[in-house]
């Protein structure tokens, strides 16, 4: 029986030194960054799985160099990040698996569309929310020849309440609103997901690939070109590419960064949550 070690890792707003984003107007600082590496690194020697899932990837480079102080063997290790492009947080994954489908989903299937009148005899009401807040991420890595699993990495609404920004936390009623809509749209991420899954369950392959956003083994002019580095599927994986605590452990693993260690900045910086960290 194959075994195999997998995480999921919320990075909260994992981006390079000096890049304005959000509240940043200068970005993080050098120094910030470097704790934030080091800290990610300690986190994945942890973990020690060979596959981790990532939500608030800003930029794969950084995320690499924790990869590599965490004792991957980068050779042999794997990302898929389509959607990282610098300007809001993506999903994505890494994997000592050979890589060998990649693919993105930005909007929800037909069928997962939301009737706000069903069951009540008369027209539809189309809930107007189509498309995932954040892109979907399928991978499909080969664990071994013939043996090739699919693992989708998602980042659905959080909870914060969707309201002007000069709003938040002062009027009572703004904010329960707000976070009505926030539900509102992370109900239908879910619903539109599990379609997906079902999907995928029943090997409609076809109707996946022509929903994707971008699909790497497709050969339509229409999918964007991928913006982040991917690396090449060409290496097996083999026990020296794990970090050397997962050679003999195979168990599930999770790590969200806690709120005193979750973003290395100074102390005067106050931090919003964990997994479901408020980015809108």
């Amino acid at each position: 029986m194959v075994k195999v070690r997998v995480g999921n890792f919320n990075l909260l707003n994992f981006h390079e030194a000096h890049v304005p984003f959000y509240q940043y107007k200068t970005g993080l600082s050098a120094e910030q960054v470097e704790a934030k590496i080091e800290w990610t690194a300690s986190q994945l020697r942890r973990m020690n799985a060979g596959i981790v899932a990532f939500q608030e990837v800003f930029s794969l480079a950084p995320l690499r160099e924790a990869a590599r102080r965490a004792g991957y063997d980068m050779t042999h290790t794997e990302f898929a990040a389509p959607d990282c492009n610098g300007k809001a947080p993506a999903v994505g994954l890494l994997s000592v698996y050979p890589i060998r489908e990649i693919c993105s989903f930005t909007h929800f299937p037909p069928d997962a569309r939301i009737d706000l009148a069903a069951g009540s005899g008369g027209p539809p009401v189309w809930l107007p929310i189509t498309s995932f807040s954040r892109p979907l991420l399928r991978v499909v890595v080969e664990i071994e020849p013939g043996l090739k699993l699919a693992i989708y990495v998602t980042h659905l609404k959080s909870k914060r309440p969707v309201v002007a920004s000069k709003e938040f936390g002062k009027d009572g009623k703004a904010n329960a609103v707000g976070q009505a809509v926030s539900l509102t749209i992370r109900a239908a991420e879910a619903a539109a997901l599990r379609c997906i899954l079902l999907d995928e369950l029943s090997g409609n392959h076809e109707d996946l690939n022509n929903l994707a956003t971008y699909c790497s083994n497709s050969t339509k002019s229409s999918k964007k070109e991928l913006k982040a580095y991917v690396a090449p599927s060409t290496a097996k994986a083999h026990p020296s590419t794990l970090p050397a605590a997962a050679k003999n452990d195979e168990s599930a693993s999770t790590s969200k960064q806690p709120r005193e260690s979750a973003a290395p900045v100074d102390e005067h910086t106050s931090q919003n949550g964990v997994s479901n960290n408020c980015n809108g």
